[in-house]
């Protein structure tokens, strides 16, 4: 293509843009009017409740929160119980034990603490030890009176 046919075609291409552009401006210099569509005119305004316009919806009824929180999470079933409670993990390991008198007397730690606890001793954060066995010992949490059970292996002499 020849430079004065682009040439030609460059200014006929910008004067049909002009023209678009100035083509939907009324004569007298006036802004369009807008008309509303049918549906606004068929429906009343919204009274007038003397709540704060935050507060007003999209169609004018009252509304919490403009601005909701979404999720992807499925929303929880309002008829299902609620979960069983549960006690903690125990917070002991067993860490030894010996004879006292007839009474076994059991060691545990917890963390940098050490207990020397035999059966019926409470314990710190609501637990008591219920029952001490040749491989296991039996804790009950007081709160919610449910068992957990240690293992420590055979320790019969």
């Amino acid at each position: 293509m020849s430079a004065s046919r682009r040439q030609i075609l460059l200014y006929s291409l910008l004067a049909l843009t002009v023209l678009a552009a100035l083509w939907p401006l009324p004569e007298n210099g006036a802004t369009p009017r807008v008309t509303p569509s049918v549906e606004a005119a068929a429906k009343p305004a919204a009274p007038i409740t003397g709540q704060p316009a935050a507060k007003m919806g999209v169609e004018g009824e009252a509304n919490g929160d403009l601005f909701p929180t979404q999720s992807w999470a499925p929303k929880p079933d309002p008829m299902a119980k609620p979960p069983a409670p549960e006690a903690p993990p125990l917070p002991f390991a067993f860490a030894g034990r010996y004879m006292e008198e007839g009474k076994l007397v059991v060691f545990l730690s917890s963390g940098d603490n050490l207990y020397s606890v035999s059966a019926g001793s409470e314990l710190p954060g609501g637990w008591r030890l219920s029952e001490t066995g040749p491989t296991q010992l039996s804790f009950s949490y007081q709160p919610l009176k449910l068992n957990r059970i240690l293992p420590i292996g055979d320790l019969t002499p």
